[in-house]
């Protein structure tokens, strides 16, 4: 009995402890509570808004990220005393312009949607805009407005947004001073909006792919024979990127990414029929091949461009390796071929050359034949 004694006592006691220390924890955290500890002093805020730049491209072009970085231009906003945010609530706000409009937005924080860093290709690329706005900058509460604009960066192949967008900042009271609440962006309908757009070949048609193909023509033409190529891209911009691919479709091979530091490309198996295709390519790029067996092995070497800024070009020659075929893709389809054009002639000078002796033989033998003859004649 005592021991059941003990046992429950000591349960008892550990149960009372409990008890004892979850109050004490309790009244640690109850405002307003005699002995309760004070709140910690309010840290200034800030809310990061996050708006998504996205790029278009033509899937047919392959074309890879602008080596660009897009920004924001923010001003101050419209002189009007309220604005719907076009929340779920629907609530009309005021807002105030103040004469520091210029010093908030200097206060601000914006950074730019880099595209420089995207490496792999996709339909359609994404990056970030980011907006900082600390408490620091408002001193009541209300909405604030600013006016938004993209800066036209002049990227070739790019259709920048041209369309003006609001940004409210929310300011209410906190525990110490004013907080930003939320930050909005709106189009000019006061409808709030997740990204800003920008056109790069989708539907402004100002990207396009080029065709390099390989023709041997001729009697004597070798139309197994490997020719080497060697493809440069001097790039309208700087650190643009291109794919390099052989062939077309499902069967299609990725040779090489073109960039700054490799903007050359050797290849060595470029046969009768043989087609390389250069993607992403705006109006200002230009492209430069040549052969190195150009004019060599009784060959007549030539190219011809199509669809680029001068239309089609006749054949134009390549006399040696060191001659350059030059185009310029302004159109989707545009084509550079180049021809090796070799013929075996008939060797009439060697012809006619033996013919005498070749007659004398025969007059030779027409004579040898009636000799014999009459003798065979005369002896009968």
């Amino acid at each position: 009995m005592s021991k059941n004694f003990k046992k429950y006592g000591a349960m008892f006691i550990t149960g009372m402890l409990v008890v004892t220390m979850s109050m004490t924890a309790w009244a640690t955290v109850i405002p307003g509570e005699s002995g309760a500890a004070e709140e910690p002093a309010a840290v200034e805020v800030t809310d990061a808004k996050t708006i998504t730049k996205k790029v278009t491209t033509d899937p047919a072009n392959r074309t890879m990220a602008p080596k660009t970085a897009f920004e924001l231009e923010v001003t101050a906003g419209p002189d009007d005393t309220t604005v719907d945010l076009m929340g779920s609530d629907k609530q009309t706000h005021t807002y105030y312009l103040t004469p520091g409009t210029e010093e908030q937005i200097a206060g601000m924080t914006i950074t730019a949607a880099d595209f420089s860093q995207i490496t792999a290709y996709a339909e359609d690329y994404t990056a970030n805009f980011g907006i900082t706005v600390p408490d620091s900058l408002y001193a009541v509460p209300g909405v604030y407005s600013y006016t938004v604009k993209e800066k036209n960066g002049g990227y070739a192949g790019i259709t920048y947004d041209t369309g003006t967008y609001y940004m409210y900042v929310s300011v209410i009271n906190g525990t110490n001073g004013v907080k930003v609440d939320s930050v909005v962006l709106a189009n000019e309908d006061g409808e709030k909006i997740a990204e800003i757009t920008n056109d790069y070949g989708k539907t402004n048609d100002k990207t396009h792919d080029l065709t390099i193909t390989k023709a041997i023509t001729g009697n004597a033409g070798e139309l197994s024979k490997n020719f080497t190529f060697v493809i440069e891209v001097t790039p309208d911009q700087a650190n643009e990127e291109f794919e390099l691919y052989k062939g077309t479709g499902n069967d299609a091979e990725l040779l090489t990414t073109l960039k700054a530091g490799a903007y050359s490309y050797t290849y060595d198996q470029m046969t009768n029929g043989t087609d390389l295709h250069i993607y992403g390519l705006t109006a200002g790029d230009e492209i430069k091949v040549s052969e190195a067996q150009a004019g060599a092995d009784g060959y007549t070497t030539t190219y011809t461009v199509t669809n680029n800024e001068n239309g089609n070009k006749e054949s134009t020659a390549l006399a040696n390796a060191q001659a350059q075929a030059s185009v310029k893709a302004e159109n989707d389809g545009a084509t550079l071929t180049i021809t090796n054009y070799r013929e075996n002639i008939t060797p009439t000078g060697v012809a006619m050359d033996i013919a005498p002796y070749a007659l004398m033989l025969v007059l030779a033998g027409g004579a040898a034949v009636t000799f014999f003859r009459k003798r065979q004649y005369f002896e009968d």
